[in-house]
């Protein structure tokens, strides 16, 4: 079965400068280490050499970036049209079987660690 949950990252098509130019600068600076650092870390791992153009990064970037971030604040919680998820279960709407029982559907993010609000909200 595959998800019905995908978070679009990536979706803008063309990327904007200022994203290609965010990538090209990180594996810049994996580059412009210390003489010799290449002998301590192994060398990169990750995009590998052969990745030059902007295609390449993109395509690499597509295939092997992941965020280390909850994501929070993306299903609406409510009774109106505009709501994806229903504040007394949980369940979202049009969705049989599924229920949202993290920091989805909190009204804004939290400026701390989101361990407490998803277990209250689990507990619910």
């Amino acid at each position: 079965m595959r998800s019905c949950i995908r978070p679009c990252a990536l979706t803008i098509s063309p990327l904007p400068p200022t994203e290609k130019s965010g990538w090209r600068r990180a594996l810049r600076a994996q580059h412009s280490g210390p003489a010799g650092i290449a002998e301590l870390n192994g060398g990169e791992l990750s995009p590998g050499p052969q990745v030059q153009t902007d295609a390449q990064v993109l395509e690499w970037v597509a295939r092997d970036a992941e965020t280390a971030l909850h994501p929070a604040c993306t299903c609406r919680l409510g009774v109106d049209a505009l709501a994806v998820v229903a504040p007394d279960s949980l369940r979202v709407h049009g969705v049989d079987g599924l229920r949202v029982w993290g920091c989805l559907c909190d009204a804004q993010h939290h400026h701390a660690n989101i361990y407490a609000p998803v277990m209250m909200i689990a507990e619910k």
